[in-house]
């Protein structure tokens, strides 16, 4: 039996790292295609020995920063700043429209339910992202950002609960 499993695996090996037919064919095709055009973007050109420098410490230093939180998240003191990853600022309507939609769908949801579940942290944060909301403008991409403008009206007008978060969430 494991003689056969041995051959199973060079087998595998084998069919994984030796190109087919048809890549060889392409890949010939490809060294003789002239790199002008839009066709110069399949153009290979190695990274300089300073691009890999900066490319390594980048590494190294993503690598860290996930390590520490790795162990704040441990030692349960984690805190994320909400932020958008791109621009290291606070995350705001109309920057980009998966967002919009996903905050929009959120507000639609809580209106279902008259904002009844909204603690004052959550409140707070809906309001901030939408304070510079642009309904028109939002809509053309978003259709269920055309009720935002109602529904932050209405959850402003909801009484505020007493809900507080209170430490992480539960582990499942």
């Amino acid at each position: 039996m494991r003689d056969h499993a041995r051959g199973y695996e060079r087998r595998i090996r084998e069919a994984a790292h030796t190109p087919g037919f048809g890549a060889k064919i392409l890949a010939i095709i490809f060294s003789i295609i002239p790199r002008i055009g839009r066709l110069r973007a399949l153009d290979f050109k190695p990274a300089t020995p300073e691009t890999e420098r900066m490319f390594l410490a980048s590494l190294n230093a993503t690598r860290e920063n996930y390590r520490g939180l790795l162990e704040e998240e441990a030692a349960g003191h984690l805190q994320l700043a909400d932020a958008d990853f791109d621009t290291g600022k606070p995350t705001r309507a109309g920057e980009y429209p998966l967002a919009d939609r996903t905050y929009a769908d959120l507000l639609a949801r809580l209106q279902k339910e008259h904002f009844k579940k909204v603690t004052p942290e959550l409140r707070a944060n809906i309001l901030s992202f939408f304070d510079h909301f642009d309904a028109v403008r939002a809509s053309k991409n978003c259709p269920v950002c055309r009720k935002v403008p109602l529904e932050l009206e209405e959850m402003k007008a909801a009484p505020a609960e007493s809900l507080t978060l209170t430490g992480s969430p539960p582990r499942p």
